[in-house]
């Protein structure tokens, strides 16, 4: 490499297994990762007593926060995990951003605290998580330019807003004050941050149009999508794809899979599904119970599953509905065209899809026009059939060694 800039990570909870600073660790660009969450069982002796003692779906809620990195380059600080955990649970509403707000402000102190010994002038962090550490390096820094990369992995707040809106007026949610709460609290730090930045990374062209729209300057504001690990060879998947149309089919099958409800756009979902009762939906993933008091007779919930079985209903199912209304980028969506299955989802949703080329993008809620191209695929065998084998060769642009690659490029270029 060019260059050999060294970044400190600041990161709350396991956000996509650490991925950003595994691949800074194997490239020799990881400055310190500061985290909350950290099982390592020579660090923290309690892990010693609670392997042996926790069921496995117990353990496998601690295991996941293992960075691939070497243990003195983690900082970490279980209290604030915990606190963090229990101002969540204490809250009891949608009005989280007090809990959320103190936990960020708590792992800025920790990097605060080594930057006043250390200091660095590279930090790589995320949305709404890294304003105190950002205004730090500013009034620390001088003349000296600085590198502050933010992520902003989710949609902007006042899209949170818009959505919360929309929901309030369509009758999907009756009820909207704490969450109007959360947006603009959240909002406030969020453009604090976007101001800050030197670079802001954005998962879709949707999360990036929506920060530039609020007048943040274009030429910092950097589309990098995010990549997925295949479960298979991209070769093995084509076969796949040709020997599933070879074979005689049943009944149509559309299937979504995301946890949460209404963001997602499972009432949409639903709303299909009553004006298609001869096509089966399958339902994966955690959603309300309300919601699932609403399911027709030709939907299926499976609740979450285990990978084999998510496996499964991507190997049998013949579409891939997501109407989501907010995202920053949705993986399943990756993971659905890895399977050959053409997508009928929408711009909100962050998805790599191309509309016409692996399926049809819409603007969330437009349920007629989702519905009548589901039909045409459905009765096309030979469009479906093109759709999925475009599907699996796009999705395999994305996977996560792209990712790296281009964030390599883009964290080392001046």
């Amino acid at each position: 490499m060019m260059n050999n800039k060294k970044y400190l990570v600041p990161l709350l909870m396991a956000r996509r297994q650490y991925d950003v600073a595994n691949i800074m660790y194997d490239h020799s660009i990881l400055d310190k990762l500061f985290i909350d969450s950290y099982y390592n069982p020579s660090r923290y002796w309690i892990f010693r007593i609670l392997d042996i003692i926790c069921p496995k779906k117990y353990k496998l809620q601690y295991l996941k926060y293992q960075p691939k990195v070497d243990d003195e380059m983690i900082v970490s600080s279980w209290s604030i995990s915990l606190q963090f955990r229990f101002d969540l649970w204490r809250e009891k509403s949608n009005v989280n951003y007090l809990a959320q707000i103190k936990a960020y402000q708590s792992l800025n102190n920790l990097v605060v605290n080594y930057l006043s010994k250390n200091f660095n002038t590279n930090i790589y962090s995320l949305d709404t998580a890294s304003l105190e550490v950002f205004r730090f390096i500013k009034s620390r820094s001088g003349d000296r330019d600085t590198n502050l990369v933010l992520e902003q992995c989710v949609a902007p707040r006042y899209r949170q807003l818009e959505m919360y809106r929309l929901f309030k007026k369509n009758g999907v949610l009756e009820d909207i004050s704490d969450w109007e709460r959360h947006c603009i609290e959240l909002s406030k730090r969020e453009e604090a941050e976007w101001e800050l930045a030197d670079k802001i990374i954005t998962p879709s062209p949707f999360v990036r149009d929506s920060i530039i729209k609020k007048g943040v300057n274009r030429d910092k504001v950097i589309y990098l999508p995010y990549g997925f690990k295949p479960s298979k060879r991209k070769e093995d998947m084509l076969c796949f794809v040709k020997e599933k149309f070879d074979r005689n089919k049943g009944k149509n099958r559309v299937l979504f899979v995301g946890n949460a409800g209404y963001r997602k756009g499972v009432h949409d979902v639903i709303e299909i599904a009553l004006v298609m009762p001869d096509v089966d939906f399958h339902i994966v993933g955690a959603i309300d119970s309300k919601v699932r008091g609403e399911l027709p007779g030709n939907v299926t919930y499976f609740g979450k599953l285990q990978k084999d079985e998510l496996e499964m209903q991507y190997m049998c199912a013949d579409l891939f509905l997501f109407p989501s209304y907010l995202e920053g980028s949705a993986l399943v969506t990756f993971e659905a065209l890895s399977w050959g299955l053409p997508l009928i989802t929408t711009e909100e949703a962050g998805s790599v899809a191309r509309n016409g080329k692996e399926g049809y993008v819409f603007s969330a809620s437009m349920i007629r026009d989702m519905v009548d191209k589901i039909r045409l695929l459905l009765m096309d065998e030979k469009l479906r059939y093109n759709f999925s084998i475009n599907a699996v060769h796009r999705a395999y642009n994305f996977t996560l060694h792209e990712y790296e690659r281009e964030l390599l490029k883009l964290l080392n270029d001046d």
